[in-house]
């Protein structure tokens, strides 16, 4: 017996709303990227170092090297070993673009649309995560659209600091939790979709990752709370899981951080020097003022969202709205001087640098206590939920009149361009493992003792290649910094561990005999890199056979195909 209303007809309607409230959330967050892609985003915060990424690792991903973890003409041809460290999710979003904008001084368009593909994906991830929760329609739409255009990932991530990886981490951070709560209702794909979402975020940046495990592991432990220990397990097994799928992204980074000479916890990546009220000048005054609209205006809508909700006499979300602003609560203590005694035990929290990376929480969050405040209010005055409908017009006006200040701001700097950003080779200070500037030429100066001359010199993605004529025994310079992993050999023979040239050069050497010479060197891949991508393989070959058992046997609760209508 059919309900009125649920025949095909009612089926298709919802699939027809699900897929318009999803284009309108890509087309809000197209908006959002536009005056980017019209020029106005300027070379600041780390802006600069993602774009000579891009116009390197874009050509690599289609010339066959599909995670290219060695840039061998950054830092002045010496190579970088970037991406052994650092996720290339974004890098990846770019690199898609390639082939329609193919010029080098076209990377920043590439990011940009990279941005807005991966803020689409965050804005589908908030709507399906609040449908989960069997909000209406265009009432999660709402909440979907106030977390594209709230201003910590709308401006400041992107316009003002150039986070792109942050911003890329938070949009995986709903999906998160809409697969948190797939595991909590025991719907099929639950398992799998958490596992993924688990691995895929750690391709985006890991302090997000980090930050988004820990939200969605309290959300499961508050759903299992008091009883239910197997959504716990079910929680842990999915996120081991995940883990061994971000395995290639995580495990070299861990495994091959002492290679690195940075120090881990300088002036400006301590988190006890980002803290409001502590009375010490900040290294950045414009975050300070960032952190300090952003709690105080954060806060307070929450508060204020929550309020319909408690007054509400029957509401069935009101558990969820007390824990949402129950965390925005929290996210604005750990950025004051009250927190400073948490981020002196030095958890792995501490290890995300700065405390207001947790304003990506509070996007999410109040991206929930918008919908369910929307949804008690309609009850009771429907005019009155068409209210908060005004956020989205105030959000909007006030990201872009933030664009608009920067953009005058910068009109008065003589800002770099794009061609002068490439043309300096310099990588972020942490990946620079040795000195490059003023080094010879990658063939004039390739000889460093002995006498002879270099005739050819050729550099590829992970290899070098030249012939050699040596008057007497000659060590030749590889040019490309010392790392784990190189090997080279001379005329076919074995391969063998070459040497590395005393600090400050810090670059990889070979000896070569007397005469002429065929020299190859190739920067192998390490154990650890080999292993986690069996890891990988291993949690992908888990995730399907997850979802093939699970479409054999049944789900314990089927999938209601008017969740997300």
């Amino acid at each position: 017996m059919r309900t009125v209303g649920q025949g095909p007809g009612y089926t298709q309607g919802c699939a027809l709303g699900r897929t318009r409230a999803c284009l309108a959330l890509c087309a809000l967050a197209f908006v959002m990227t536009l005056p980017a892609l019209c020029g106005v985003w300027g070379m600041v915060g780390d802006a600069a170092v993602h774009l000579r990424w891009q116009a390197q690792f874009a050509p690599l991903v289609w010339r066959g090297e599909p995670f290219p973890r060695w840039l061998p003409t950054m830092n002045g041809a010496m190579g970088s070993p970037s991406f052994f460290y650092y996720p290339p999710l974004l890098q990846w979003g770019g690199a898609l673009f390639l082939p329609i904008l193919p010029d080098p001084t076209q990377a920043p368009q590439r990011l940009v649309l990279s941005v807005w593909l991966i803020a689409s994906l965050g804005a589908v991830g908030c709507f399906g995560w609040l449908r989960a929760h069997r909000l209406e329609a265009r009432l999660a739409a709402l909440g979907a659209a106030v977390f594209v255009l709230w201003p910590y990932r709308a401006f400041f991530d992107f316009y003002q600091r150039a986070a792109l990886a942050e911003l890329a981490g938070i949009s995986l951070m709903p999906w998160l939790l809409m697969f948190a709560t797939w595991l909590r209702d025991r719907r099929r794909g639950g398992f799998a979709g958490y596992a993924l979402s688990v691995g895929t975020i750690l391709y985006c940046h890991v302090p997000s990752a980090l930050i988004g495990l820990l939200l969605s592991s309290a959300w499961l432990a508050i759903a299992a709370w008091p009883r239910d220990a197997r959504l716990l397990a079910r929680g842990v097994g999915a996120s081991l899981v995940g883990l061994m799928i971000g395995a290639p992204c995580v495990a070299t980074a861990l495994g091959l951080l002492g290679l690195l000479h940075t120090p881990e916890f300088s002036e400006r990546n301590n988190p006890l020097n980002w803290l409001l009220f502590s009375g010490r000048p900040w290294v950045d005054p414009a975050m300070y003022q960032m952190t300090i609209v952003l709690v105080l205006l954060g806060t307070g809508l929450g508060v204020l969202l929550y309020v319909p909700v408690a007054r509400a006499t029957a509401s069935k979300h009101r558990r969820e709205a007390a824990i949402l602003l129950g965390a925005c609560i929290l996210v604005a203590v750990l950025n004051t001087e009250a927190s400073r005694w948490f981020w002196r035990l030095q958890t792995p929290l501490s290890r995300i640098q700065f405390p207001f990376r947790l304003f990506g929480v509070q996007t999410i969050v109040l991206a929930g206590l918008v919908a369910i405040a929307a949804t008690e209010i309609a009850k009771r005055k429907p005019r009155s939920a068409w209210l908060l409908w005004g956020l989205i017009p105030a959000l909007l006006l006030v990201d872009l009149g933030l664009v608009g200040v920067q953009a005058l701001r910068q009109a008065s700097k003589d800002l770099p361009g794009i061609a002068e950003i490439l043309a300096e080779p310099g990588d972020s200070s942490e990946y620079v493992l040795g000195p490059y500037l003023g080094l010879p030429g990658p063939i004039d100066g390739a000889i460093l003792r002995g006498a002879g001359e270099v005739r050819s010199y050729r550099l590829g993605y992970r290899n070098v290649r030249m012939i050699v004529d040596a008057r007497s025994p000659v060590v030749v310079a590889l040019h490309q910094f010392s790392f784990t992993g190189w090997s080279c050999r001379t005329d076919g023979g074995p391969w063998i561990e070459p040497a590395h040239s005393p600090r400050p050069s810090a670059m990889a050497t070979c000896t070569v005999p007397e005469g002429r010479h065929r020299v190859e060197a190739r920067l192998e891949a390490t154990g650890l890199e080999r292993a986690a991508w069996l890891a990988a393989m291993a949690g992908l070959v888990l995730v399907i056979a997850g979802l093939v058992l699970g479409r054999r046997h049944g789900a314990r609760h089927r999938w209601d195909r008017a969740t997300l209508a």
